[in-house]
């Protein structure tokens, strides 16, 4: 009798079912990592490629974001920033090789992302304001009432902290698209 009939036949949700253990494990594994244990064996780099490629936005994106504020203000690279920025589009080149990526649908994709949350965070940001302003009319029908003071005043507190990320969010969102229009025009679209 061969040993293979005497293995036990493992189905999804069984505890031997090790690439879904391994999903969960790396579910929680920043990208490094998730590099590092691609060369572990074949099953643990078929998972882990796998979520790095479902992660691919985000890490195409960290991997350009630090420089995209200075490339926005200065109009371009400075001298000083020329070597690392260069580490970075190569590093996402590197990426997108090894996924057989196309990237001008992925930094696309990073748009339209950024934008999205943009318009969510402007949204939450008007819902804020508009609470805030009844507050206001509240505290001010009573101005007696400490509670509806205490009230008003959280409200004040919550429209800054949202209007902090709308500033961000437009700043993210505005740096990127400058991102695209300049290395669209040095490069003929990031071929």
């Amino acid at each position: 009798m061969s040993t293979e009939s005497q293995l036990p036949v493992i189905r999804k949700g069984h505890p031997l079912a090790i690439p879904e253990i391994l999903a969960n494990v790396f579910r929680f594994l920043p990208t490094t990592a998730l590099v590092r244990i691609t060369y572990v064996n074949k099953m643990w780099r078929l998972e882990a490629r796998q979520k790095l490629y479902q992660n691919r936005n985000e890490i195409i994106y960290n991997s350009l974001k630090w420089f995209l504020a200075s490339l926005r203000i200065n109009k371009g690279i400075s001298s000083l920033l020329k070597s690392s920025v260069t580490k970075s589009l190569v590093q996402v080149t590197k990426f997108r090789l090894t996924f057989n990526i196309n990237l001008n649908t992925e930094l696309f994709a990073i748009r339209d992302e950024l934008k999205d949350k943009f318009i969510a965070v402007e949204a939450i940001y008007d819902e804020k304001i508009d609470a805030t302003i009844e507050a206001n009319n509240l505290w001010w029908q009573d101005p007696g009432d400490t509670e509806k003071y205490n009230n008003f005043r959280r409200s004040e507190r919550e429209v800054k902290n949202a209007q902090n990320k709308l500033e961000y969010a437009v700043k993210e969102f505005y740096d990127f698209e400058y991102f695209l229009m300049y290395y669209g025009k040095q490069i003929g679209m990031l071929k």
